[in-house]
């Protein structure tokens, strides 16, 4: 009878119902997405038959060890979409909707080329190829810290092809001091994130094009001063981790490369869209992206970077906490927002923090406290502010 009153026994009824559901619900949605992908690439099969559809591959660069590499890539049919930093809302609006409403290829075979040693590789259900090999014999030590990879697609399930695109592969020098990782979103590039529903979020995505999307003042120039160091005159790997979708993988490569922040690998989510019907991984995209970087080098130490807009601070906690010692710095953008920088303060009162953090409001901030670290030169930071305002200021209006 005194289990009958057990005030417990509704909330576990309540919690096992809705785990339940959970299951239920996204059992038959990963069903649903496979019965849509096996139809899709039936269409797209004998449309492919028919009408030779133009087909492109999309490769992201790598990043390896002289014994090992990491490289990804996409195969899709290509649809035309415009390169100019600066367009009009209607055209940013369109080539938006092509890179979501992508025609990917599966079960497409293609020729990888490193150095002297070649592989092979086919794409998954949603055109994705993804090779991480060992490296036998091992790649000469040299200065060269990008290598060139060739990617070859052989052939589609239709048809024979002979495609060649050219990407490269990050080998970081013996000589780097230490390795950066950041997140992108209202860290360097602002989103909005914090906005209600995330509505800023959507409409910079949706009408604002390369050369309109703004990177938070003195962002470029922090990091190219970090990649130098304290010398000025090494070369610390840097990685751009990130939730946003692989949809805008070439959006996000040429607002790097548009606002002169240095080269390096960008690690992107896979929404699984039009649907978005992939099961949710045990641990994030970003934990698993930050992961597989510690781990492929467990004897380089690395700062992180991020913001209060979201999860950063939790997350980069867990990882101090699975890979002591290897966490040299951290660095969190406050978005001043009142209820995210409580619910911050409350986890660091409550739970003793695995990292010391550093919290900034501007980059001439940040790189006030990496100079006091012995992690950049702010002659160098100075040097790069500089020339990122001068380009700035060439930019139309």
């Amino acid at each position: 009878m005194e289990s009958a009153h057990n005030p417990k026994l509704p909330r576990m009824l309540i919690r096992k119902v809705l785990t339940f559901i959970y299951r239920a619900f996204w059992s038959a949605l990963h069903g649903l997405d496979n019965l849509y992908d096996a139809l899709r690439f039936r269409l797209l099969r004998e449309a492919g038959t028919r009408l030779d559809l133009p087909v492109r591959i999309v490769p992201y660069r790598g990043f390896g060890r002289p014994d090992w590499f990491f490289l990804q890539g996409r195969v899709l049919v290509r649809k035309k979409i415009q390169r100019a930093p600066h367009l009009r809302a209607w055209d940013q609006l369109l080539d938006t909707y092509r890179r979501f409403a992508s025609n990917e290829i599966p079960l497409a075979r293609l020729s990888i080329v490193l150095a002297s040693q070649t592989f092979e590789v086919f794409t998954d259900a949603e055109g994705y190829f993804t090779l991480e090999q060992p490296l036998a014999p091992p790649l000469p030590r040299e200065d060269q810290v990008w290598l060139p990879v060739t990617i070859r697609l052989l052939e589609t399930p239709w048809a024979s092809y002979q495609q060649t695109v050219k990407t490269k592969i990050l080998i970081p020098p013996a000589g780097a001091h230490f390795g950066i990782i950041t997140d992108v979103d209202d860290t360097i590039l602002h989103t909005g994130v914090t906005s209600w529903l995330k509505w800023k979020v959507i409409y910079n995505t949706l009408f604002k094009s390369v050369g309109q999307r703004i990177a938070f003042h003195q962002a470029g120039a922090f990091f190219q001063a970090l990649q130098r160091g304290p010398q000025h005159s090494g070369y610390n790997p840097v990685f751009y981790v990130s939730n946003s979708p692989r949809n805008l993988y070439d959006f996000i490569w040429r607002f790097l490369r548009f606002n002169k922040f240095p080269k390096g690998p960008l690690l992107l989510k896979d929404i699984g869209l039009p649907f978005a019907l992939h099961r949710p991984l045990l641990r994030s995209h970003k934990i698993e992206s930050i992961i597989r970087i510690l781990e492929s080098y467990p004897d380089l130490p690395f700062i992180l970077v991020g913001d209060s807009g979201e999860k950063d601070v939790f997350i980069y906690d867990e990882i101090a906490r699975h890979f002591p010692g290897q966490i040299k710095a951290v660095f969190i953008r406050d978005v001043q927002h009142r209820r995210r920088q409580r619910r911050i303060e409350r986890f660091l009162h409550v739970q003793e923090p695995h990292l010391a953090i550093s919290f900034f409001h501007t980059y001439a901030e940040a790189a006030q406290q990496a100079q006091q670290a012995g992690l950049l030169s702010l002659p160098v930071f100075t040097e790069w502010s500089e020339k990122t305002y001068r380009h700035q200021a060439k930019k139309p209006s």
